[in-house]
């Protein structure tokens, strides 16, 4: 260890870890030593060194080494934050004047590194690493400038320069070939060299050149409208690196064992290469400015800002990679007409991925406890993922900005997340860990995260797009209006679209542990520990979606819509998906609070979920389904569902749930012995839905609306039902269960509802529903108007005897336990008027009833006609007691079918015109 100036080190052989540190001195000799080290010289803020005639090596057990290192700091600068600002606000060149001359370096991973020292002079060197690896570096210049290197003999590394200018650089070889360094040079050309190094050049090209085993086969700095064309570079750290170089066209290279990178560089065109067994194939870092400064002793601060810089990417072919094209940026880039594809083997691997970022500012805190802030701000100019060939990958095209982007006629296979669009504003990240330990006695483990996220303001439009066997298909998450069209998707395990609509996501994860242990046993530990998780999804009202004109075979889900926006989902094709055909969920917000507690051993879990109905009106249209259920809406305002077909496995056609701003609310308890308890409430919507023109086979229920609200059931075609038109006016739904107890509340509304004009053929008697298969089901006080449909084919089984009209008394309460319970209808809230139902036709071959009414009176039943059933009308007294509810063995009935007035209507051909228990006119 050298402190003092002017000393000589001379004839020495020496061995060790490190060999010689020479910190802030000046006129050291070090001369004809034979240095066998893992770091053979180490200059630290140091001037004027003389080093000649030096054999070094590292011939320790440990893989790596150093031969000559200079740096502006010490290794106690890692632990004194001050050291290092210091250097980086002092320009970076404070040192140097070192004479590098004569000296073998042997088998260190980095020959010559040169941090922050100018005017130096590097010659007639040999630097030789027996066997290349992506670490290898012969000669390291960074912030160091006016460097003469000249006559150095070098093997399995090269020279790799980053801010540093000034260099005269002549007769080096790399490889038995010619290092070519220009520097301010201009039109020229060089098609002979082991490596080549441009820096502040213009209009070179470099051209037909076989390079391996360096750092950077070719490498740009601050060059202009230059050429690299077809050039074969193998086995480096990084094939072709530009940085602060715009306007340059790199184009028909062969690339193996290493990649493409363009760093803060704009305006550059990458066409037609071809890349292989990469780890990156082409990555693109556009950073404009990057600032650290120490408010105080125990903060830091971190800045990121990313530039602006357009980059166009064509034509290349890139395989065997974990990583195919990765771009961070604020600017527009065009990434268009390229093939990717992954090795089978990796565990991970991603396509193509842009990230439009304006800017990341971190926070640190390190006193006591540890905390880590840090905001990312997306930004980005319109970009565009054209016409790519995807293939074998985990992420096929992951976009995430705030700017508006294309990404269309993209071709992808065997990817499991193929596309994946996200528009973000902002995604903040505060991490805070506080841990106390005395002894074995006492330890105390305190752990935060929250995540907030908000949804960006880009559109995004995903068309044209193919895809062939995925897990998941298209994502798209934004709070914008995003178009996603004329897709084709086959083979989806998921879900094939999934579209959120999102004005803000955020997570907050706490957790917190406790040990102890007493005085006089240690090994008698105690502990508790607590996780809680909150998650809050708030929908944004503004950003509507357009799904139309897609295909999709063969998915669990075909269309997933998470928005409390207007939305369009229209034209779509979707057929073989045994789950959902289509959910549209219009949530306005969802709550979600889970805690884990462990005690010792004993665990409690506790879930509470709320969620509040959107506003949002859904325009859904003329969609062909063949799936398990059809069309799913949750929603709090006017729907139109028209003109789809759907042909059901089996389940249901069209189920809407009005949902209302007073939201749903679910609770979850599981107690240490495993007891478990849920509390459920439910408000429906008073916003109606309009169902038209819809052809609906081959499935349990037709269109099923459960709200509050005057939907519209209109000229709706279904066939082969059980319920095919199913209207329950729910005001509110509570449940209650804990260990052997349940309590169950209907509340039945009275919305102004029309069926009309539908047309149902053959409706089946299957369990669940028996007695409950019917043309049409109503639960709901009154107001309902049916009129002018028709009915046909009704059926008896052994479950039961279907019915073309069946009006249900909604109101129950039920409590009971696993064995025992009593069921109420509640006491008759029928006013004065019920529903009307005329000018219907129902007929069957002899079997089923007409109309039937089950608890439920002072209804209008005129000018109807009724042929062929097995009752034309059925008004029972008790048929709730007729049916097998085996919980419950009281009832207590208050509501019963009277009061209406049934006229006018033809009875033709019944077994029984009509069966009345009741008291009705």
């Amino acid at each position: 260890y050298v402190s003092h100036d002017s000393v000589v080190i001379d004839n020495f052989s020496i061995f060790g870890a490190i060999a010689i540190v020479c910190e802030d001195v000046k006129d050291i000799a070090i001369s004809n030593n034979t240095i066998s080290s893992l770091v053979g010289i180490t200059l630290v803020s140091s001037d004027n060194i003389a080093i000649e005639h030096n054999v070094i090596s590292n011939a320790t057990s440990i893989s790596g080494g150093v031969g000559i290192v200079a740096l502006p700091f010490g290794i106690g600068a890692l632990f004194d934050p001050s050291v290092m600002f210091s250097w980086i606000y002092s320009s970076h060149h404070s040192y140097g004047g070192f004479d590098i001359i004569d000296n073998q370096i042997v088998n260190c991973t980095v020959g010559i590194a040169i941090v922050s020292a100018d005017s130096n002079n590097i010659s007639d060197n040999t630097i030789i690493t027996s066997s290349y690896n992506p670490a290898c570096i012969n000669v390291l210049l960074l912030f160091s400038s006016n460097n003469e290197l000249k006559n150095n003999v070098m093997k399995n590394g090269g020279v790799f320069v980053y801010d540093s200018s000034g260099n005269d650089m002549n007769n080096n070889v790399i490889n038995s070939k010619p290092l070519v360094y220009l520097e301010g040079e201009s039109h020229l050309t060089v098609n002979n060299a082991g490596q080549v190094i441009l820096v502040d050049c213009n209009d070179i090209t470099v051209e037909n050149l076989t390079l391996s085993n360096v750092v950077t086969g070719i490498e740009l700095l601050d060059t202009t409208d230059s050429t690299v064309y077809n050039n074969t570079i193998s086995s480096s750290t990084c094939g072709i690196c530009a940085i602060s170089s715009q306007d340059n066209l790199i184009q028909n290279n062969s690339i193996n064992y290493s990649g493409i990178a363009i760093f803060s560089s704009g305006g550059n065109t990458i066409d037609n290469n071809y890349i292989e067994n990469s780890a990156v194939g082409i990555s693109v870092l556009s950073i404009q400015s990057a600032l650290v400064w120490q408010p105080s002793e125990s903060e830091i601060e971190m800045m990121l800002t990313y530039g602006e810089q357009e980059n166009i990417i064509t034509n290349n072919n890139i395989s065997n990679v974990p990583i195919g094209i990765i771009i961070v940026s604020n600017g527009a880039n065009t990434i268009e007409g390229n093939i990717i594809e992954a090795s089978p083997v990796l565990d991970f691997s991603l396509g193509i991925a842009l990230i439009s970022l304006q800017s990341i500012q971190t926070e640190y805190s390190l006193g006591n406890s540890l905390g880590v802030s840090t905001l990312l701000t997306f930004g980005g100019e319109y970009s565009t993922i054209s016409n790519n060939v995807l293939d074998n990958l985990s992420i096929g095209i992951l976009a995430v900005s705030n700017a508006n982007r294309a990404i269309t006629g993209n071709s992808l296979t065997d990817v499991s997340f193929s596309i994946i669009s996200a528009s973000i504003s902002t995604l903040s990240i505060d991490f805070g860990l506080d841990i106390h330990i005395e002894g074995g006695l006492r330890k105390d483990i305190l752990a935060n995260i929250n995540i907030v996220l908000s949804g960006g303001s880009g559109t995004s439009a995903v068309d044209s797009n193919f895809l062939e066997r995925s897990v998941f298909g298209i994502i798209s998450l934004s709070g914008a209006n995003d178009v996603l069209s004329d897709n084709s998707l086959n083979n989806t395990d998921a879900v094939a679209l999934l579209e959120m609509s999102v004005d803000s996501l955020s997570l907050y994860i706490d957790f917190e542990r406790h040990e102890r242990a007493p005085y006089n046993d240690l090994s008698d530990l105690t502990y508790n520990q607590t996780v809680h998780m909150s998650l809050l999804l708030d929908e944004s009202e503004s950003g509507g979606k357009t799904i139309e004109d897609n295909t999709i075979s063969s998915a669990g889900i075909g269309i997933l819509a998470l928005s409390n926006a207007d939305n369009t989902v229209s034209g779509n094709n979707l057929e073989g998906i045994p789950i959902m055909g289509m959910a549209i969920l219009s949530i306005d917000e969802l709550n979600a609070n889970a805690c884990i507690e462990e005690d010792n051993g004993n665990t409690t879990i506790s879930i509470q979920l709320s969620a509040q109905g959107g506003g949002s009106s859904n325009i859904i249209e003329d969609n062909t389904i063949t799936s398990g259920v059809g069309i799913v809406l949750i929603t709090n305002d006017n729907n139109a569902v028209s003109n789809n077909t759907l042909s059901v496995l089996y389940s249901g056609g069209i189920g809407v749930l009005s949902l209302s701003m007073k939201s749903l609310d679910v609770g979850f308890v599981k107690d240490e012995n495993g007891n478990v308890s849920l509390d459920v409430s439910l408000e429906c919507g008073e916003q109606g839905s309009t169902f038209s023109d819809n052809k609906i086979y081959n499935l349990s229920v037709g269109i099923a609306s459960l709200s509050n609200a005057d939907d519209v059931f209109d000229n709706n075609i279904v066939k082969n039902a059980t319920v095919a038109l199913w209207y329950a006016s729910l005001e509110n739904f509570s449940l209650s269960t804990a260990p052997d107890f349940v309590n169950i509340s209907l509340s039945s509304g009275d919305a102004p509802a029309e069926i009309k004009n539908n047309i149902v053929d053959h409706v089946k008697v299957e369990s669940p529903f028996g007695n409950l298969s019917s043309g049409i089901l109503v639960m709901a006080n009154a107001n309902v108007t049916i009129e002018n449909n028709v009915i046909g084919d009704l059926s008896n089984t052994t479950y039961g005897e279907s019915s073309g009209i069946l009006l249900v008394h909604l109101d129950i309460y039920y409590t009971g336990n696993s064995t025992d319970g009593t069921l109420t209808l509640l006491a008759d809230k029928t006013p004065n008027y019920g529903h009307v139902v005329r000018e219907n036709i129902i007929y069957s071959n002899g079997t089923g009833h007409g109309i039937s009414l089950w608890h439920s009176g002072a209804h209008s039943i005129y000018e109807n006609t009724i042929s062929n059933t097995s009752i034309g009308i059925y008004i029972p007294l008790n048929q709730i007691a007729k049916e097998d509810i085996s919980p419950a063995s009281q009832l207590i009935i208050h509501a019963y079918s009277n009061n209406s007035m049934i006229y006018h209507n033809n009875l033709i051909n019944n077994s029984l015109n009509a069966f009345d228990e009741c008291t009705n006119t």
